[in-house]
């Protein structure tokens, strides 16, 4: 375990980076022979080889980390991230999602990565190949409460006063410290992460805290860069109310539904902190589903305001909150038309259950996650083709999920 004040790996030694000129005459194929000069200069060109690893899809980097220790410090190294924002300015999208299942006789976490892949067949796509082996015993005991963009943020929860933000990629965290000496309450306090790697190395985490004697609310900001929290504002007591506890970031502000379906961001600007409202696309039934949700640089929108609930519409916050446009209209017939005979016959209301909203690099490529009928499955928002991911057995445990972004940015 590794645990400090930057997460992103510093170069190693040159006796862990290098290979000796005698150990390199040394390596052989794998039939004996000694490897031409050409392919020698390739494998011991960092320059060259720093070149090719920022051309692979995020996801093969985080694999290629254990080729050797040489791999590592350079794919984890401050310089390799700070090249990589400059040449590729953008969020890619999830590879995969966290699943976070709590056994409730224990209340214990088991986590587990499934993968978004629709080539790897359903009964191989979970797997325990992102793990929070980095926290040893204390991995059971350690809650997910969101996840940003490549980092996540944690809890451990037999210690409420842990608070912690992971990074998967390298399988390291770094432990915040107490907002000026005060005890974490389960209850009573709310925390949300802003990470945009397409802009900045660094993230902030929000922390608000209600003071119920005086009908208000405290606000606190960390920052990564800083390495300490800055108190923000005193604010109403109404304004904590809602889904806050769902809250996604966005454009360097945490957004989240309150009870009046209003769209409430605070800005992470600890010079002009502020809290806005945005009215939603349209007048909603309270009881209709609707929850926020962000990708790859946009915020959306997901709602089904009929009372069938026959079909969802997910909009898209334009630039400078100008306002929502719908971008797709997902009918029940077509997202679920595998199950739609099972759900026919069956007593159970359906409603959609998005787990996430993934938009690709590509149009074809965008796709929602959704819960039907005890199973994870994925629908192609363009081609409406649906894969199963998963099985589920929702009556023995509840889970939650949460994108997952290769990142290999220092927390």
């Amino acid at each position: 375990m590794r645990v400090g004040c930057d997460l992103c790996s510093h170069p190693m030694d040159d006796s862990d980076n290098r290979v000796s000129s005698s150990k390199r005459t040394m390596m052989r194929d794998h039939d004996g022979s000694v490897p031409s000069s050409s392919i020698r200069e390739v494998v011991f060109n960092d320059d060259l080889l720093i070149e090719i690893l920022l051309q692979l899809p995020v996801i093969s980097r985080f694999f290629f980390k254990s080729v050797s220790k040489r791999w590592l410090s350079l794919i984890t190294s401050p310089a390799f991230f700070n090249l990589r924002l400059t040449r590729f300015p953008y969020i890619h999208p999830p590879s995969g999602l966290f699943l976070q299942q709590i056994n409730s006789e224990h209340n214990h976490f088991q986590h587990d990565f499934i993968s978004l892949d629709s080539r790897i067949p359903a009964g191989k796509k979970k797997s325990s190949a992102f793990t929070f082996g980095c926290f040893g015993m204390d991995a059971s005991n350690v809650e997910v409460l969101q996840s940003c963009n490549g980092l996540v943020l944690c809890v451990i929860r037999n210690d409420p006063g842990k608070i912690c933000v992971y990074n998967p990629s390298i399988n390291m965290f770094k432990m915040l410290p107490q907002v000026h000496g005060l005890k974490i309450s389960r209850f009573m306090d709310n925390m949300r992460l802003g990470f945009d790697p397409a802009k900045s190395p660094h993230y902030k985490v929000l922390h608000i805290r209600e003071i119920p004697k005086e009908s208000s609310i405290l606000t606190w900001i960390y920052f990564s860069e800083r390495g300490c929290w800055i108190i923000g504002n005193s604010l109403p007591l109404q304004w904590y109310c809602g889904l806050f506890h769902r809250g996604v970031y966005w454009d360097d502000a945490i957004h989240w539904l309150d009870f009046k379906n209003q769209v409430r961001h605070f800005k992470l600007d600890v010079e002009h902190p502020h809290d806005t409202t945005t009215e939603p696309p349209k007048t909603l039934d309270r009881y209709s589903y609707k929850e926020l949700f962000e990708s790859c640089g946009c915020l959306l929108f997901a709602c089904a305001g009929d009372p069938l609930n026959k079909h969802l519409n997910i909009y898209e916050m334009g630039n400078g909150y100008s306002g929502w446009s719908l971008k797709y209209i997902v009918k029940y017939e077509d997202s679920i038309s595998t199950f739609f005979e099972t759900w026919k016959k069956s007593t159970v209301k359906f409603r959609f259950d998005v787990l996430s909203i993934v938009l690709g690099e590509r149009e074809d490529e965008s796709f929602i996650v959704m819960k039907p009928c005890g199973k994870v499955v994925k629908y192609n928002l363009l081609l409406k083709t649906l894969h199963i991911l998963c099985n589920m057995d929702t009556h023995l445990t509840k889970f939650h999920t949460f994108p997952f972004i290769a990142s290999f940015a220092g927390v």
